[in-house]
């Protein structure tokens, strides 16, 4: 249930930006793909902790990787643990980063939240 709850408001609030998520099944988590992530996924958690979400970097789930795969740095794990009011409001946030990185114009960017 919080997967689907995730994937809807994340289709309401980032439809310009190229994303996937996936799960695991029976896992408490998702993982958030952003294709062609401008920056690394270090700064986006950097950037998404100034919007008070916190997310794990992907790249550390990759240990002896190549470093050139580009999937590796443009992932973050989030967690669905969170009431569906922390998850509609993590998502908003994500959503205001990501607008921001790939310079989506305003009219364009929609907010999870309404």
């Amino acid at each position: 249930k919080k997967f689907e709850l995730m994937r809807g408001f994340m289709e309401a609030a980032m439809p310009a930006i190229d994303w996937y998520l996936h799960k695991f099944e029976g896992a408490l988590f998702a993982w958030l793909w952003l294709k062609d992530l401008p920056i690394t996924d270090l700064e986006l958690y950097k950037e998404i902790k100034k919007e008070h979400v916190f997310a794990v970097p992907g790249s550390f789930f990759f240990p002896g990787a190549d470093a050139k795969w580009k999937h590796r740095g443009e992932c973050m794990r989030i967690s669905l643990t969170a009431s569906d009011d922390e998850i509609k409001a993590g998502v908003a946030a994500i959503a205001r980063v990501a607008a921001r990185l790939y310079k989506v114009p305003q009219s364009v960017a929609r907010s999870a939240t309404g």
